[in-house]
């Protein structure tokens, strides 16, 4: 079986993020990378598979020069190669673009099953996946958290306000991965270092603003002080009439 799995780079969720506003991007300076942390657990899902099926876990990714450090530990985590598209330090790329160019990276490979995560956290659209399936022309499921594959056919779970969804489609196709789809792995050293021999290919490419233009960075509006009413059952009538007549949840 092969199997693609498509990671992104991203700031960690701790980073303290500084815009610069004459530029309109966020300063990159300060910041610390990882890999995506739903990508993480579509990797693990490919890693599972290769381990039932065996076959080969090819992970692709489009980012900067500076993403190869964190790009490593995808080798580590049991994927086979790695094929890294270093584009512009743009972390703020149109998605259509970045589908685009990994449909073209991708369909030359003709994977039997490629995995994405849910979204990357850094811009949260959830959007590349989608595109990249409709781009290769596969069907795809998003936001997968159960997965079983049995005769060419992929079996998965979805968890929507209504329940547990089960769909199932033939291979090839695509597939995003939720948290909770599984538990990734920690690398051990002995993997850490096998990494280091495993192949990795670079590639220049250029990810153009096609679609869309990212108009205005800004941080959020601060949160109005808290109010402390008492400390005792008399203040109850008080706050349910503020949840009521002002807050407006009641």
């Amino acid at each position: 079986m092969k199997i693609v799995v498509c990671v992104k780079v991203v700031p960690v969720s701790d980073s303290i993020i500084t815009i610069i506003p004459d530029k309109n991007i966020i300063d990159p300076t300060n910041l610390k990378f990882d890999l995506n942390p739903y990508d993480e657990y579509a990797n693990e899902a490919a890693v599972q598979l290769k381990e039932q099926f065996g076959g080969e876990v090819i992970a692709i990714s489009i980012g900067p020069e500076r993403d190869g450090l964190a790009l490593k530990r995808v080798l580590a985590l049991g994927a086979d190669r790695l094929i890294h598209l270093i584009s512009i330090d743009q972390p703020l790329a149109d998605p259509q673009s970045v589908a685009d160019i990994l449909a073209g990276a991708i369909n030359p490979i003709s994977p039997d099953i490629i995995f994405c995560g849910k979204l990357a956290i850094d811009t949260g659209n959830g959007l590349v996946g989608p595109m990249l399936a409709k781009r290769l022309d596969l069907p795809f499921i998003t936001a997968i958290c159960e997965i079983s594959v049995e005769n060419n056919v992929v079996k998965v779970a979805r968890e929507t306000e209504k329940g547990r969804e089960m769909s199932e489609c033939p291979l090839p196709c695509l597939l995003t991965a939720e948290k909770g789809l599984n538990k990734p792995r920690y690398p051990s050293l002995k993997d850490i270092l096998l990494s280091r021999k495993k192949e990795t290919i670079f590639q220049n490419v250029s990810v153009p603003e096609k679609s869309s233009r990212l108009a205005k960075l800004s941080y959020p509006e601060p949160r109005p002080a808290g109010v402390v009413l008492g400390n005792d059952i008399s203040v109850v009538p008080e706050l349910l009439r503020r949840l009521r007549e002002e807050a407006r949840v009641l």
